[in-house]
């Protein structure tokens, strides 16, 4: 949802997450215990407006392109073995 608003990401792989964003094009995967990481990338972001905004607009992006209407009614579909 935050991608979709062009808000950057940071988070665990887990719960497609991974799937769900490009790891240092539109936010950062960072592995649960992994606290130190977390901040670095939280505070990276914070700091540098620009990267920010970029990655911002490529989540956007990717949201964009990769969860429209038709594609995810087609992933679903072939999850339930009716595409076809």
């Amino acid at each position: 949802e935050a991608q979709s608003l062009g808000i950057p990401v940071v988070g665990a792989p887990a719960g497609g997450v991974p799937e769900a964003m490009v790891d240092g094009k539109s936010g950062y995967v960072c592995w649960q215990d992994e606290v130190e990481q977390y901040v670095e990338k939280c505070s990276l972001l914070l700091r540098d407006k620009t990267l920010g905004k970029e990655m911002g607009a490529q989540g956007k992006k990717f949201v964009r392109e990769n969860y429209t209407i038709d594609k995810m009614t087609e992933t679903t579909l072939s999850v339930l073995g009716m595409n076809g």
